[in-house]
């Protein structure tokens, strides 16, 4: 058991080593907007260094999704959200896009240990609409940003 656990530590820190890549610009996240309800895209940043990430899995869903969902507005995610606790800091909310799996094979749940390379940022949009009796629907949208995961994988449990 120990065994497979060490075997499978090194080859997450191969493969985070293997596929790290980096480029010349690191790109900071614009702030959070709020508008009058246009539909929008989400955006990735083009250009980021990659950064590594590592500690426990402590939501599925990141808490900045949470909160404008609670406040009645509708988020397009295209993908997943996560928070993980890393061993020193602060709480950090991630975006995970579709269709990227675990190196390792295992999915993904609140609890578990991962580590990964993160890169970019992907602007998540949120959109509220009112209707009153009698008045026109007032729409009022807010984003922000999440960091890409680009790699990852995670523990057994």
């Amino acid at each position: 058991m120990k065994k497979n656990i060490f075997l499978s530590v090194i080859i997450i820190i191969f493969t985070v080593v293997f596929y790290s890549q980096t480029t010349d610009a690191q790109v900071t996240p614009p702030l959070p907007t709020i508008g009058n309800g246009i539909d929008f895209k989400p955006v990735v940043s083009q250009k980021a260094q990659s950064t590594y990430f590592g500690g426990k899995v402590t939501r599925l869903k990141a808490s900045l999704v949470e909160d404008h969902e609670s406040a009645g507005y509708e988020c397009e995610v295209p993908g997943s959200t996560i928070e993980i606790r890393p061993i020193k800091g602060n709480t950090t909310s991630y975006f995970i896009p579709d269709g990227l799996r675990p190196r390792t094979k295992y999915s993904v749940n609140a609890g578990q240990s991962i580590l990964g390379i993160s890169k970019n940022y992907t602007t998540i949009n949120c959109k509220k609409c009112v209707t009153h009796e009698g008045e026109e629907e007032k729409c009022s949208k807010a984003s922000f940003s999440l960091t890409n995961i680009s790699l990852f994988g995670t523990s057994r449990y």
